[in-house]
């Protein structure tokens, strides 16, 4: 038997899985202070640069980060929160 989610419940479910994950959750916590370009993350958290691309997708993808380009420097920041949930897991 399937149970049918809710859309709310699956966005919930996509953000939880977004930040399952201690260095997504540091990445979050770096862009709560602001913008930052993928290489200052890299350098902050000491780790490959596939890494933290791959996190900054992931993160991309569960709707939890945005980025802009500007030159070759890709720019990430939080998604402005669309709903209260998305607002509260931020905080």
């Amino acid at each position: 038997m399937r149970i049918d989610m809710r859309p709310g419940v699956r966005e919930l479910e996509t953000h939880f899985k977004g930040v399952a994950d201690a260095t997504r959750l540091r990445i979050i916590n770096l862009l709560s202070r602001g913008e930052l370009c993928g290489c200052d993350i890299q350098g902050v958290l000491g780790a490959a640069q596939p890494n933290i691309s791959r996190h900054l997708t992931y993160l991309k993808h569960a709707g939890l980060v945005i980025d802009r380009r500007e030159g070759f420097r890709v720019f990430y920041r939080l998604a402005p929160a669309k709903n209260e949930t998305l607002k509260n897991l931020f905080e």
